[in-house]
């Protein structure tokens, strides 16, 4: 790959070739450096030869190049005249200017989590792979291809307007599938997560949420499929919800839902603005038009959930909400149960419900209530699955 600036300065035109061949870079085809474990070896031209001199550099956790420092004088020593340049750091990647040392390697110009620093014409970029981006604005200058996939965010939005807490290893879409310390999960990482768990976040005396149980499961699948094995989203919009769906990736064994539900509807957020008279819950539901079946509140739905982008087609769904399969609960409305609409309107293997409520136990287990007459029940393209038929499916 090579990049050609041409600058025109008064009368004269002054044509820059810049070559990358598997990570040594040429300038107007003189060698310029090449990386080493731990920075560069810098090339300077001396006659028909060349003079090597080994650069090392210090990257924080983000990745970013903080100092850049050479023993010129191969004392074994570094002191303040051997440091070629430092950066010091900044969430959105613009240099600090007025204290930092003087830039001594003007052919090097990987910083910002360690991506190119684009300097000619003054634009001052950095080129992210997928995109350009401008660190003055924190901003990206071009949107991705799949914008229209990740709505709840602008398309010129970098690190989702939270660079702290997040870093973008290539200016792609951003996934929002976390892991249990909140990292976010690139498509690679996605591709071999066995087990994805939606869930309520919010804490147990706040409406109940699955926070406590959903990280006991976390370890519990953990140890079972391997570290890197499961994927976690807090979705409570139905926004979220649909992309986070459509993001599910690879050839997962297992989806499950910890949130409170009716026999119609996945509730994401009942009450997002805690007025009840604006009925603005976020929910997911299974009626033909689209309204809960209780408080005729609109949702998403299931029909209209995206495809995975993996293949889900032998992948059980456990569905942790009460009364997923129970039409007498609550009043139905023309649809179907909740369990059998998620059977029937996507390409799921196997869904799992329940005709009564759901209890956790203290290790994170849910438990459909017994006492009552509950139970598991399971679901293939629509249509109950007979006792021979659960004996046969494959444990999860």
């Amino acid at each position: 790959m090579n990049k050609v600036v041409t600058e025109k300065i008064l009368a004269q035109t002054i044509i820059t070739t810049t070559d990358y061949l598997a990570g040594f870079q040429y300038k107007n085809l003189f060698l310029q450096f090449f990386p080493h474990a731990e920075g560069y070896v810098n090339a300077t031209k001396i006659g028909t030869g060349y003079n090597f001199k080994h650069v090392f550099n210090y990257t924080d956790h983000l990745g970013n190049i903080r100092l850049s420092y050479s023993d010129t004088n191969n004392n074994n020593a570094i002191t303040t005249n051997e440091i070629l340049e430092e950066n010091h750091y900044y969430p959105f990647g613009l240099k600090h200017s007025g204290y930092n040392t003087n830039n001594s390697q003007p052919s090097y110009k990987y910083k910002f989590n360690g991506f190119e620093l684009q300097d000619e014409l003054g634009l001052n970029w950095y080129d992210y792979k997928a995109r350009n981006y401008d660190p003055a604005l924190g901003r990206w200058m071009n949107i991705d291809p799949l914008a229209e996939t990740s709505r709840r965010y602008s398309p010129y939005t970098y690190c989702l307007n939270n660079p702290i807490y997040y870093i973008d290893p290539d200016g792609m879409q951003a996934d929002d599938w976390k892991d249990k310390n909140g990292k976010t999960l690139n498509q690679d990482q996605l591709n071999n997560v066995k087990v994805y768990i939606f869930y309520n976040p919010k804490a147990s005396g706040e409406d109940g949420g699955f926070g406590e149980q959903t990280m006991k499961q976390y370890a519990d699948y953990e140890k079972k499929y391997g570290k890197g094995s499961v994927a976690i989203s807090d979705a409570m919009t139905e926004t979220d919800f649909a992309q986070d769906w459509g993001d599910i990736s690879g050839t997962p064994n297992l989806i499950s839902m910890n949130h409170h539900g009716t026999n119609q509807a996945l509730h994401l957020d009942v009450d997002p603005d805690g007025n009840p008279e604006t009925k603005d819950g976020e929910y997911i539901v299974s009626t033909n038009d689209g309204k809960t079946n209780g408080s005729g509140t609109q949702g998403t739905k299931i029909s209209d959930l995206p495809e995975t982008k993996g293949d889900i087609s032998n992948t059980v769904l456990k569905l942790n909400t009460c009364n997923s399969n129970n039409p007498s609960s609550s009043t139905m409305t023309p649809g179907t149960t909740l369990a059998k609409g998620f059977s029937k309107d996507t390409d799921v293997g196997v869904v799992r419900g329940t005709n009564k409520k759901v209890n956790f136990d203290s290790n994170g287990n849910p438990q459909p209530q017994w006492y009552y007459g509950g139970g598991w029940q399971f679901f293939k393209d629509g249509t109950q699955l007979s006792t021979s038929q659960v004996r046969n499916l494959k444990p999860n």
